[in-house]
């Protein structure tokens, strides 16, 4: 074993000497730093006015509307005319603005006209917020509707005033606990990457991240293999393993390949740093430390099975080719070819991008 550390460490010191391959070390979490600045900075959230004169319902709502997550952020202002400003200033699309009479306008029918829109001009999404208003309007008005039903028809008996804070908080449990149906407004990188969407794997990439940095990352670990295959091949024909004991002699050909796959998972870690694709620290080093191991079995069986180092080199750019359009790095091919699907079951690459 220690005979292999020392091959192991000698073979680092060389494969930092090659021009080439150090500057491409260097090179790759530079590149992916800089085309990650590059990128647009996450769309922010859309600013919705609301106001609500006086207490009541109208209150509640616009309350209600303040705390809401999703692409719409609703604003509640102080005043009125700070919610028209904000309009007039695009500071916010538009502005809801509650009467203090909204409750007895509701029960008169007056749906309509019951609560005052200030658009922008060239503003298109008051329908979409308004549908989003009116349904928070609507959760809140139905308790109301259901109270005075109690009230009227005496559907549950006769209530007194604990009866009908039963009815209140039981209408409250059932509106938000999720149990009832309902649906929302979201843009599609709110979702990115969640669970069960299954966007971030499908893209080559983790997180919030556009360019797909861990699919090229993923893609330079496993040709780093067969190219420390081709260059251990060739060593092992000039016959610099000849030396050796025979029983050392398979520990260090094995460090001699697995030295530039070890350099080549330590820049894509810095890579995935750098670009800001970095998850959780201890799974990132040994998601990265199996996946390289893999590729350097899988380097070493394909050294042994094509035999001579020149075919093998001549096989790589074809193979980068086939990882790129196979394995979901720039778009998921899998999507109009099924067995593409199938194929990406047996790349180690697909299965590093199916960990994120």
């Amino acid at each position: 074993m220690r005979q292999m550390g020392i091959w192991f460490w000698l073979s680092i010191k060389r494969w930092l000497l090659h021009p080439g391959f150090a500057a491409l070390l260097i090179l790759i979490p530079v590149l992916m730093a800089g085309i990650r600045s590059l990128e647009p900075e996450k769309t922010e959230k859309i600013t919705i006015g609301v106001w609500a004169e006086g207490d009541g319902l109208g209150q509640e709502t616009a309350q209600e509307l303040s705390t809401r997550d999703g692409m719409f952020q609703f604003v509640l202002y102080a005043s009125e005319d700070e919610a028209i400003e904000a309009v007039e200033t695009r500071e916010a699309e538009c502005a809801y603005l509650f009467p203090a009479d909204l409750q007895e306008r509701l029960a008169g029918g007056d749906y309509r006209r019951c609560i005052a829109v200030c658009t922008a001009p060239s503003t298109i999404l008051e329908p979409l917020t308004g549908e989003i208003v009116f349904a928070a309007l609507a959760s809140r008005y139905d308790g109301v509707l259901l109270e005075e039903y109690a009230e009227q028809e005496e559907a549950f008996g006769e209530l007194d005033e604990t009866g009908r804070e039963q009815l209140r908080e039981l209408y409250e449990k059932y509106r938000t606990d999720g149990s009832t149906f309902r649906f929302e407004y979201a843009s599609l990188d709110e979702y990115t990457g969640k669970p069960g969407t299954g966007m971030g794997a499908e893209t080559g990439q983790s997180g919030d991240g556009v360019f797909p940095v861990r699919g090229l990352t993923a893609v330079f670990v496993f040709l780093a293999a067969f190219f420390a295959a081709c260059s251990t091949g060739q060593d092992e024909q000039r016959g610099l393993f000849a030396p050796l004991p025979a029983a050392v002699r398979p520990l260090c050909r094995w460090a001699a390949l697995a030295a530039p796959v070890a350099l080549a998972a330590l820049s894509s870690l810095a890579a995935l740093r750098a670009a800001g694709e970095w998850t959780e620290t201890f799974f990132e080093l040994g998601a990265m430390a199996a996946y390289a191991l893999i590729s350097a079995l899988c380097g070493e069986i394909a050294a042994r099975i094509v035999r001579k180092p020149q075919v093998l080199a001549a096989l790589i750019p074809f193979m980068a080719l086939a990882l790129l359009v196979i394995c979901p790095v720039f778009f998921d091919a899998g999507r109009w070819i099924g067995e593409v699907s199938a194929v990406r079951r047996v790349l180690p690459p697909a299965w590093y991008l199916s960990w994120f």
